[in-house]
């Protein structure tokens, strides 16, 4: 059964703290017909002597040496030093799983494939890829080509996960191109397409361990911008061999993963100028599609939102979720700002929320949270980080609502402006250094600002251009903003003017902020406009806006009307902002009537209908 020689190639770089597992993982393996090469790449820490000590152990082990020219360099001077019939890479700070050989030597020895193609685990979690990466179904071990390769873009693009056939590489010449440090893409894509067959195991054989500090996956900076020229060396590739209409979608597909996977691993001073290489990049790739065929692409959000908005909304939105906590320990002397966050079983977005609140550029701020008897592990979450940051405190309460909450809050609040976050949603992590220099200019009551539409589903956002609308509309006078938005989260207030007033929510009920709004607006002397977006409002499907309407949302929807609209009378101001009132109701209704079930219509509409006759 071992008449099938294996040359295993490893190119070492600083990896001694991982070097032994990789190689006990080896000769560990029921098969043992090996040659091991291992091509020291100029390390500086101990990985050569460690190679050293295992060649005296096994005479299938050869070291050889050479200064760091990285890891293409070095798989090639194995290449070119290899005898086996077939080729296996494995980088030395990975490890492959007993019976990687054997198996393959039992699957191939009768058929000699020219790549066999194995599955692998990422820090034992994710596949490399599975049946569903194929354009046709596969069966385990099943002869293939590349019409069958169509979707197995968005699987591994590495050569680890391979054994390649040695005469077929020198064949074809194949080498790893070097000065790229995309270079195994270059090599995956060019065999992948060449071979005349391949054969695919969903076995979990290769595991790759992304805890190594050296791993160039750790260090992408400007060397990062290399991979478009290995997008269009792909692309080259697959037009001369006359594929590329049939590869076009599947290219497309991979190279806007690849795009997203690179700039979450590259360093954060690098990534403003790698977004608009490959916004660029992208937009002429989409535009090239017939139609928008790429909205039909896997994951497609991250693709779009990287095309429709500016930097700042894609690192807020995508790159955000990957970034760590940054605690503030020491206790903070002069507050300027009071973020009021109501919590009520929002486990799955909570972590989110006070990451955009803790991770501020801005930082003399306090956090209050007000757990309004949440069932689920939010208070948990709530505890954990406020054990670690002294600017988060929590407060918990029996269940008594939104505006309940938002009004505890305040109570507790100590700093000179307020700010009230939903605690689904977050904060531009630069929202209040923006506030604080526009407050510092000019002193404002309140001060509105701008927010994106967060569509979950997709991880991408919808700027939502309400203060840039509004600027086209020269409103005159500030009861001409009083119905831009109603909501409490998107402004800033001065804390002084809201206990002057002494404003409140309404209390148990939905649609709280409508006529506090209105209050507020009746006595506003002095308002802001900070057209930039700093609020991200997620549209989730179990969020109270998307739920749908029963006989209580209804009733509360429309008391709120009746009750803003009974205050403006009041205060002699109707006439005023009667046109924009009239205005906002039918957005409103417009926005909810297909939140209600048709045997409720009737009635929603019927209402609707007795309030247009009364304040129009």
């Amino acid at each position: 059964m071992e008449n099938i020689k294996i040359s295993v190639i490893i190119p070492v770089y600083n990896a001694a703290k991982y070097l032994p597992r990789c190689l006990d993982s080896i000769l560990g393996q029921d098969y043992s017909n090996l040659e091991i090469i291992c091509i020291n790449d100029g390390s500086k820490d101990e990985s050569l002597s460690i190679l050293h000590i295992y060649e005296q152990k096994d005479n299938r082990i050869k070291v050889l040496s050479q200064f760091n020219q990285g890891a293409a360099a070095a798989r090639n001077k194995g290449i070119k030093n290899a005898t086996g019939d077939y080729i296996s890479f494995i980088d030395a700070d990975d490890y492959i799983s007993q019976g990687l050989y054997s198996y393959f030597v039992q699957n191939v020895q009768n058929d000699l494939v020219d790549i066999f193609m194995f599955n692998g685990i990422v820090n034992n979690k994710t596949m490399f890829f599975s049946e569903k990466s194929f354009y046709h179904p596969i069966r385990e071990c099943q002869n293939i080509n590349y019409k069958e390769f169509y979707g197995i873009f968005y699987g591994n693009s590495g050569d680890c996960n391979k054994i390649f056939k040695r005469s077929f590489l020198e064949e074809n010449k194949f080498l790893f191109l070097q000065g790229n440090c995309f270079e195994d893409i270059e090599f995956w894509f060019k065999s992948l397409i060449a071979a005349k067959e391949v054969k695919v195991s969903f076995k979990n054989f290769y595991n790759y361990c992304f805890d190594n500090e050296n791993s160039i996956t750790k260090t992408f900076g400007a060397n990062a911008l290399s991979l478009f020229d290995m997008f269009q060396v792909m692309m080259n590739e697959a037009q001369k061999r006359g594929l590329l209409t049939f590869f076009n979608e599947a290219l497309l597909q991979y190279q806007y993963e690849k795009i997203a996977e690179t700039m979450f691993l590259m360093k954060a001073e690098y990534q403003e100028k790698f977004f608009k290489k490959a916004k660029e990049f992208l937009s002429k790739r989409c535009a090239q599609m017939e139609g928008n065929r790429y909205k039909n692409l896997l994951n497609f959000g991250i693709c779009h939102n990287l095309m429709i908005n500016n930097f700042i909304d894609f690192k807020n939105t995508t790159l955000f979720f990957r970034e760590s906590f940054q605690y503030m320990e020491d206790k903070v002397n002069e507050i300027k700002f009071s973020i009021i966050v109501p919590v009520y079983n929002v486990e799955p977005y909570l972590n989110i929320c006070l990451k955009s609140l803790i991770n501020q550029t801005f930082k003399n701020f306090e956090v209050i949270c007000i757990n309004d008897g949440s069932t689920d592990k939010s208070l948990d979450i709530l505890n954990f980080h406020a054990q670690k940051d002294s600017r988060l405190r929590v407060i918990s309460q029996e269940n008594k609502g939104l505006g309940a909450a938002r009004n505890v809050g305040i109570q507790y609040a100590k700093g000179e402006y307020l700010i009230f976050v939903d605690s689904d949603d977050w904060l531009r992590t630069d929202a209040l250094e923006v506030l604080d220099k526009k407050l510092k200019a000019q002193d404002f009551d309140v001060c509105l600002f701008g927010y994106n539409n967060f569509i979950s589903q997709y991880q991408y956002n919808l700027p939502t251009p309400i203060l840039a609308e509004v600027e086209k509309q020269k409103f005159n006078h500030i009861y001409d903003y009083m119905f831009v938005n109603v909501t409490a989260w998107s402004k800033v207030y001065k804390r002084d003017f809201w206990q002057k007033y002494n404003f409140k929510f309404a209390e148990g009920v939905f649609f709280e902020d409508t006529l506090t709004n209105a209050q507020i607006f009746s006595h506003l002397v002095n308002l802001g406009l900070c057209e930039q977006n700093l609020y991200y409002y997620r549209i989730a499907p179990n969020s109270i806006t998307r739920q749908k309407f029963s006989d209580q949302k209804t009733k509360d929807l429309f008391d709120a009307f009746f009750q803003t609209f009974a205050y403006l009378q009041e205060q002699n101001i109707y006439t005023k902002v009667q046109n924009a009132f009239v205005d906002y109701v039918k957005r409103v209704f417009n926005f909810y009537i297909n939140q209600v079930t048709e045997d409720k219509k009737e009635v929603y509409s019927q209402r609707y209908s007795e309030l247009l006759k009364k304040i129009s």
